[in-house]
C-alpha cells in the first residue's frame, strides 16, 4: 500500500471514528451509564486450551493457551426493545488471578476479548455484525482483526451446547444459571479457514436456593475495552483504534 493510500485510509478511519463517537454521545444523553450494550448479564467461566499445532497465529494466548478463569458479559448491543432482534455481544475478560477475590478479580485481568454476532463464519459475513432474536444459533467474531507478527488475525466463537434462547438479559441469566454455555474459540486470517484453540464454559451466578439468578444480573462498574486491553501477544491496528477509541472513550465516562 502506498503512503498516500495509507494516509487517506487513516483519515477516513479517524473521521468515521469521530462520527461513531458523536452517535454514541447522543445515545448517552438518553441511555446512561451504558449508551451501547446497555442490557446484559455478567457471567463467570473458564477457558480450556485445545492444541492445534498445524499453524500458528503469532499471538501468544492463542498459540500457547493456558487454562484461565474468565469474567464475561452477554449483552444486547444496540438496545432494541425486547423481543426485537439485536446485535449480541459476548465480552470475555481473561484472568490469571484468584476467582475467590471477588470484585478485584472482576476488575483486573490480562486482556479483554469482545465479539459480536455476525452473519456466519464465512467470507465476507465474518466481518458483518448481524442482529438476531437471541444468542441461540449465533456465531461471533471480533469483526476487526488483531495485529500479530504474522499479520491480521480474527477470533471467532461458536456454540457447542447450552446457548441461551431468551431475548432478555434476565432470561439469559436464568438459562445460564441452570445450564452452562459451552463455546469453541477459533482463530483465522481474514480470508482463511478457522482453527480451534480453546473452549469456554460460561455460567450466570445463582441465588442461594439455586433456582433463580442472583439479584445482581449486571453491574455498570464492569467495563471491557478491546483497544486498551487486548489479550496477551495481540496488538491493534491504527485504523481499528481510530474507529473504536473515540466511541469507547465516550462510553467509559459512565
Amino acid at each position: 500500500m502506498s503512503r498516500s493510500s495509507s494516509t487517506r485510509g487513516g483519515v477516513a478511519s479517524r473521521l468515521a471514528g469521530v462520527g461513531i463517537a458523536a452517535l454514541v454521545r447522543a445515545v448517552r444523553l438518553v441511555r446512561s451509564p451504558r449508551p451501547i450494550h446497555s442490557a446484559g448479564v455478567v457471567v463467570r467461566g473458564r477457558l480450556e486450551p485445545v492444541r492445534d499445532r498445524a499453524a500458528t497465529s503469532g499471538i501468544a494466548w492463542i498459540d500457547d493457551p493456558h487454562a484461565l478463569e474468565l469474567t464475561g458479559r452477554v449483552s444486547r448491543g444496540i438496545g432494541t426493545p425486547v423481543p426485537a432482534p439485536d446485535i449480541w455481544g459476548l465480552a470475555l475478560r481473561l484472568h490469571g488471578g484468584d476467582p475467590s477475590d471477588g470484585a478485584r478479580f472482576a476488575d483486573e485481568g490480562v486482556g479483554d476479548l469482545l465479539l459480536s454476532s455476525v452473519g456466519n463464519l464465512g467470507v465476507p459475513w465474518r466481518f458483518v455484525p448481524v442482529a438476531r432474536l437471541s444468542a441461540h444459533g449465533a456465531v461471533f467474531t471480533t469483526v476487526m482483526p488483531y495485529r500479530s507478527p504474522n499479520g491480521p488475525v480474527l477470533v471467532g466463537a461458536r456454540t457447542v451446547s447450552g446457548a441461551p434462547a431468551s431475548a432478555s438479559a434476565r432470561g439469559v441469566a436464568i438459562e445460564l444459571a441452570r445450564t452452562p454455555w459451552l463455546l469453541q474459540l477459533l482463530w483465522a486470517v481474514p480470508n482463511g479457514r478457522w482453527r480451534p484453540f480453546a473452549t469456554v464454559s460460561l455460567s450466570a451466578p445463582t441465588a442461594p436456593d439455586s433456582t433463580r439468578p442472583g439479584a445482581e444480573l449486571d453491574t455498570a462498574a464492569l467495563r471491557f475495552d478491546p483497544v486498551l486491553s487486548p489479550p496477551p501477544g495481540a496488538a491493534t491496528y491504527g485504523w481499528t483504534r481510530a474507529l473504536r477509541e473515540p466511541a469507547y472513550r465516550v462510553a467509559r465516562r459512565g
